[in-house]
């Protein structure tokens, strides 16, 4: 058991048939197929987890790709050469002066743009923002192209 097939498919944790399995985050991530899923207490009718939402279904095929995306080891002399390099991705964001937030924004887009019309990156998409900072600090960055 535990081990991945061809597809990426894990057999069921409890029968360990080879058939399609869903993931359960909530119950570490152990995988079930349709008939062992309902057998689990936490995801028969009605029932809800610690956060009061039912568990939830999830491909592992889906669960793999994301891990593969963002499960990454880095260390943090690595992260932080990401972040550095990342400086330049920034388009806007929620910065205090003088006691009041304002809004700074980059010239981010306009340099994507200039850089498009130079055939270097003749097509450009966007891939992932995310938000860093404090909790409620509210800034956005990077927003990544290719």
């Amino acid at each position: 058991m535990g081990s991945h097939g061809a597809s990426g498919q894990k057999p069921c944790c409890e029968c360990g048939l080879e058939v399609k399995t869903w993931n359960c985050v909530q119950c570490a991530n152990d995988a079930f197929c349709d008939d062992c899923w309902n057998k689990q207490r936490p995801h028969r009718a009605g029932a809800v987890g610690i956060d009061g939402r039912p568990h939830e279904k999830v491909d592992v095929e889906v669960v793999s790709r994301l891990t593969q995306i963002f499960g990454h080891n880095r260390t943090p002399e690595e992260q932080e050469g990401l972040h550095i390099s990342d400086i330049s991705t920034t388009w806007f964001g929620v910065m205090k002066g003088a006691g009041r937030p304002f809004l700074h924004c980059s010239n981010r887009l306009v340099d994507i743009m200039c850089e498009s019309q130079t055939g270097q990156h003749p097509e450009r998409f966007p891939h992932i923002v995310s938000f860093v900072g404090q909790t409620g600090n509210r800034r956005i960055a990077p927003l990544h192209t290719t």
